[in-house]
């Protein structure tokens, strides 16, 4: 939104009570004044001091003290830390939405609009592999990246085409017609199943479907068995039990839950065998705690939220069918959203590989699910009112998945924004944000709604679940329309099932019942155990396995260039500031009411928090502080290989490769120190010394033909 100029002048707040996680609404409690009182104050304070706000969806609170004036004219602006590509405005062209008029009965009929290209417009393709060029140009370098070799081709015919659904908001006055890239969705994601649910398609040959909605309960109550559900976790189980057998199988284990990503320990693990080193992944004692430390964080996710990947189904974007190939109920899947209502969930017909004359085998649209722009709805909007601007979908093969009945998808009533017939202000923002504050009831929605949905007869199907259903849906769109609504008067679902227990409680204590939905089959399949290893049969002496699988290999490349290893002594001061700095991310980011709440160094390398939640609240605070702690474990990583590599534009492999042994060859030193952080500094040095020798290995491999 503003320049790198400006990056100083933000701060970001949190509001919360005593434990950390955020202010939640309480049905025997009017907490209304409280947070008029306890947050509008100092709101109205900081603001009248700053100058300016904005709510995010988190509670996170952005306050900068940049003129109001600057602050309004912004609005709108990307980012310009990253290089973005500019337009001019011939360049840029509106287009018709594709849609259509109907009528809904709802208490009588009434209109509503119907729009097939909901939120996408089109781009040529000149303009289309400028845009992408730039957007790697902003990634971590990789070795022979194909962007980087890729020439941006003179604008001969470069456009744009935007739709009215397009537009969000009127930034008023002038700014850069600049293009920023939101995601890239440059490979398909692999689908879980959830708990927590997520938008559905069910096809002829594919499902498809959409994320963080309660999708197993749907698929109970639509009659899919219960047995296909635990074989898929028995599937997982397997998976995950085999990381602590191979290090390949450790790597998908942790690409399966995205784990490691900081430390690029997957790389790593797939290295290992190439250089003779995979008995490190059962032999080495830090090996081997990263394995198990994963494996229970792999059995939680099952046990907890039912996170069961499906193989062969993918998670894809959305887009319409701008060359009107498709049919009423056909889709095109190269290779959904929110489930909350039973209809949310459909089936269609995947079409095949396009034909030869088809537009769409000349238009390579990957990671793509194509929905058609003919029928009575579009189907994206059945799908929990899914629309075409990021929004993703499940491309499902597994026909036992498939139910034997569907129903009739909701229909999504239209608000209208809530609009002020003069100028907004300072105090309307913060009014807007106590209000969202006091009516922030989508988890609370959630839960009753999967709770009622457990205990009644008909599921997901009864017709209190049909009604929080609804009101998800309107909660859901309350930031952006600001219409406000309130559960008082719904039910209250007064049993818990032993599913939705806390971690660190037992189910079994007489507070849960036992649930005899799919939720609970699952949730009393899994036994987590104890996540730290039992003692090493063999262990390995992991200075001397590495010093022999590479050592000569290391000093036969250095020897042949003319390259001496370098002095130690900087890298045990980079040490000193990296241990410092892995501390207080251990010390921060631990969950504070669980006993021994500052993370191990294994925590961190695996990107993950073994602390058990003391309420089912405190997952979603769990999930944000494992988010920042990727997040900030990243930047320190990539900051501590940028010190060991050196400026890697003025020095060859070789002699960043005698930098990274020398760093390697410091971290054997402080290990026997049994100083704290060892064993991650040696990950990053080893991981650059392997990564250097890859290098090596490609180039000198193609410099063979």
């Amino acid at each position: 939104m503003f320049g790198p100029e400006f990056e100083e002048h933000f701060i970001r707040v949190k509001f919360g009570d005593e434990g950390g996680t955020s202010y939640r609404h309480h049905w025997e409690v009017e907490n209304s004044k409280f947070l008029a009182k306890q947050v509008g104050t100092i709101l109205n304070e900081a603001t009248q001091l700053l100058g300016r706000l904005r709510r995010t969806r988190s509670e996170l609170v952005w306050e900068t003290s940049v003129e109001s004036s600057t602050a309004q004219q912004g609005m709108g602006h990307a980012c310009l830390k990253h290089p973005s590509v500019d337009l001019v405005p011939n360049e840029i062209e509106v287009i018709n939405d594709v849609e259509a008029e109907t009528q809904v009965l709802d208490g009588g009929l009434k209109p509503q609009k119907l729009v097939w290209t909901d939120g996408q417009g089109t781009i040529s393709p000149d303009l289309a592999d400028e845009i992408w060029v730039m957007h790697h140009k902003n990634r971590p370098k990789r070795v022979k990246d194909k962007a980087e070799t890729e020439e941006v081709r003179p604008r001969a015919y470069q456009l744009i085409r935007v739709r009215p659904s397009m537009e969000k908001f009127d930034s008023g006055g002038p700014h850069p017609l600049r293009i920023e890239v939101s995601e890239a969705f440059n490979r398909p994601s692999p689908m879980y199943l959830n708990r927590s649910g997520f938008r559905m398609v069910l096809a002829e040959y594919l499902s498809l479907t959409t994320r963080n909605r309660p999708l197993i309960m749907i698929l109970d109550t639509l009659g899919v068995k219960h047995s296909t559900f635990i074989k898929l976790q028995e599937e997982a189980m397997e998976t995950a039990q085999a990381a602590l057998d191979h290090p390949d199988s450790f790597a998908t284990l942790m690409e399966m839950y995205e784990l490691g990503k900081a430390f690029e320990l997957p790389n790593l693990l797939r290295r290992l065998s190439r250089y003779n080193l995979q008995d490190l992944h059962n032999r080495d004692p830090f090996f081997r705690k990263l394995s198990c430390f994963s494996l229970y964080h792999a059995k939680r996710e099952l046990k907890f939220h039912a996170r069961i990947p499906v193989p062969g189904s993918w998670e894809v974007v959305g887009v319409a069918d701008e060359h009107n190939q498709l049919g009423d109920g056909e889709i095109f899947g190269s290779s959904g959203f929110q489930t909350v209502h039973p209809g949310d969930v459909q089936l269609v017909t995947a079409v095949g590989k396009p034909e030869a004359a088809s537009p769409y085998a000349i238009e390579n649209l990957a990671n793509t699910v194509i929905f058609s722009v003919k029928g009575k709805r579009p189907l994206a909007a059945c799908l929990g009112g899914g629309d075409l601007d990021g929004d993703l979908y499940y491309l499902i093969t597994n026909p036992e998945l498939h139910p034997p009945k569907y129903e009739i998808p909701a229909w999504n009533d239209e608000y209208e924004t809530h609009t002020l017939d003069r100028d907004s202000t300072i105090t309307d923002i913060v009014d807007f944000v106590i209000e969202y504050m006091i009516h922030d009831t989508l988890g609370l929605i959630e839960v009753n709604h999967l709770r009622l949905a457990d205990q009644r007869p008909e599921g997901v199907l009864d017709a209190d679940c049909i009604r929080y259903a609804k009101l998800y849906s309107e909660a859901t769109d309350y930031p952006e329309t600001g219409k406000a609504i309130t559960i008082d008067d719904m039910p209250k679902p007064k049993d818990i099932p032993d599913w939705d227990c806390p971690e660190s409680s037992n189910p079994n204590n007489g507070d849960y019942y036992e649930s005899t939905r799919a939720l609970g089959a699952l949730f009393r399949a899994v036994q987590l155990g104890d996540p730290e290893p039992g003692p090493l049969e063999d262990p390995v002496d992991r200075e001397d396995f590495i010093r022999n699988a590479l050592q000569e290999k290391v000093f036969d490349i250095l020897n042949s260039h003319g390259v001496q290893p370098g002095d130690s002594e900087f890298f045990h001061r980079l040490f000193a500031s990296f241990s410092c700095e892995l501390k207080y991310q251990c010390a921060i980011h631990g969950i504070p009411q669980s006993v021994n709440s500052s993370l191990t160094e294994e925590e961190v390398v695996i990107g993950t928090i073994l602390g058990k939640t003391t309420a089912t609240n405190e997952s979603q605070k769990r999930r944000d502080l494992m988010e920042r702690l990727a997040k900030q474990s990243q930047d320190l990583v990539q900051q501590i290989k940028c010190e060991i590599l050196g400026d890697r534009s003025a020095l060859s492999p070789q002699e960043q490769l005698a930098r990274a042994w020398t760093c390697l060859d410091v971290g054997w030193e402080i290990t026997g120190a049994n100083k704290f952080g060892r064993n991650s500094f040696f990950l990053v040095a080893f991981t650059s010394v392997l990564d250097l020798l890859h290098e090596l290995d490609n180039a000198e491999h193609e410099e063979s033909f």
